[in-house]
């Protein structure tokens, strides 16, 4: 799954994901199924990356993650992951 927004600080990345997963409308209110339908439901990944000093290789570890946010808010999702600053973050990709 490749992600749709990521924004790298420092050594750390946060990635926001179309949750595709989400498919399943038992037990949710008529406007969660609406996010669902319209593909409307994500998720996001928060990496440090760790490089190699003798080959120079990079490997991200994942510190966290969640999933299931109804409508696109990066900075809501941000918030969830701990970051407050989301604003003075570098996007890439």
């Amino acid at each position: 799954m490749k992600p749709i927004k990521v924004f790298q600080k420092d050594d750390m990345l946060f990635e926001i994901y179309v949750d595709e997963e989400a498919v399943h409308f038992d037990n949710y209110s008529s406007e969660e199924v609406v996010f669902f339908q319209n593909g409307e439901v994500y998720g996001f990944v928060l990496k440090t990356v760790n490089v190699c000093k003798c080959c120079k290789q990079q490997a991200n570890e994942e510190l966290d993650s969640c999933w299931g946010f109804y409508g696109y808010d990066e900075k809501f999702m941000a918030e969830q992951a701990g970051i407050t600053d989301l604003e003075t973050w570098e996007e890439v990709e």
